[in-house]
């Protein structure tokens, strides 16, 4: 586990997704230019589902051709 942890800490994936998470749930202006989306939710629902798009994201990156924990010893 303790290599998994070290392995993200070093994913530009999750970095990525992490960083993209912050943006989109904490600026208003940004999920209002999602006018496909947003008018058929509420804000409240809207975080939720690019929170759980961002976990499954980070989830999956587990499952990728180099494995956290090689990229922890690399």
């Amino acid at each position: 586990m303790i290599d998994h942890l070290k392995g993200a800490w070093r994913s530009m994936t999750i970095w990525f997704n992490v960083l993209f998470g912050a943006f989109v749930v904490n600026f208003d202006a940004v999920r209002d230019s999602l006018p496909q989306i947003q008018p058929y939710m509420t804000s409240a629902l809207y975080n939720k589902l690019m929170l759980a798009a961002i976990i499954v994201n980070i989830a999956l990156r587990f499952k990728t051709n180099q494995s956290l924990v090689s990229k922890a010893r690399s």
